[in-house]
């Protein structure tokens, strides 16, 4: 694994392991992640505060006319953990029955809890040529799904459901390579979140979160070039590197 990746593999988990510490924290009752991308929707209610777009722009300097950038996008995907009650235990399991979802359930010596956890998703790598002013969109989908699982105790009594459970998610990926001067080009990648929300669901955060992006960030290669410093720019890019947002 290079240096790159495993600094791309702390930010994506930063928050989401340490926060909360554990499902009984009161301070916290749910994961933090830096980098959210909520659905345009629930942005537009929220006037804007929370965002839907999350926007990278740098530079970066060719050496050849075969330079060559690579872009992916990469998330975490929340995906609920739910546990469920049997209202009547089944031996074995068989048949259907009705449960309750519960914020834990202890069978046996094991303890269940509902909880939220997360799916990688990487989108990408897209390669880009860097000889000419380019302008490329992506749109994806990730499909919703579901899967349940039976909690038994030692008697092989079905006692309870494990549900695991993610909301469909839409997005869009808008990448812009504009040549400036001197080989510099200016980079913008810009992922949009345009998940389709239920107006009946706008305000329930539960429902919001799994149509969110989390810990969402955009991770550039190049060949054939470098990129340029955003925080000490040299002379002739200062210029460009204050215009980039």
């Amino acid at each position: 694994m290079s240096r790159l990746d495993q600094i791309v593999n702390a930010v994506l988990y930063e928050g989401y392991i340490l926060y909360p510490y554990r499902p009984s924290s009161k301070k916290n009752q749910q994961r933090f992640t830096f980098g959210r991308v909520y659905p345009e929707a629930y942005s537009v209610a929220q006037s804007g505060i929370e965002p839907c777009i999350m926007q990278t722009e740098c530079l970066a300097r060719t050496k050849s006319f075969s330079a060559m950038l690579t872009i992916s996008i990469r998330f975490l995907q929340p995906m609920a953990r739910e546990v469920g009650k049997l209202r009547k235990p089944k031996l074995g399991g068989q048949g259907e029955a009705s449960f309750q979802i519960v914020p834990e359930l202890r069978v046996d010596s094991q303890l269940y809890q509902t909880w939220q956890e997360a799916v990688e998703r990487e989108i990408g790598p897209f390669p880009l040529p860097l000889n000419t002013t380019t302008h490329l969109s992506f749109p994806f989908c990730f499909s919703a799904s579901q899967n349940q699982e039976l909690i038994c105790d030692k008697s092989g009594r079905a006692v309870g459901r494990l549900r695991r459970r993610q909301e469909a998610l839409c997005g869009k990926i808008e990448i812009a390579a504009e040549y400036l001067e001197l080989d510099i080009f200016k980079i913008t990648v810009r992922i949009v979140n345009n998940t389709p929300v239920p107006r009946e669901k706008l305000e329930e955060q539960e429902e919001i979160l799994m149509r969110t992006f989390a810990s969402a960030h955009t991770v550039l290669r190049i060949q054939g070039g470098e990129f340029v410093s955003m925080t000490d720019p040299p002379a002739d890019c200062e210029s460009a590197a204050a215009k980039c947002q």
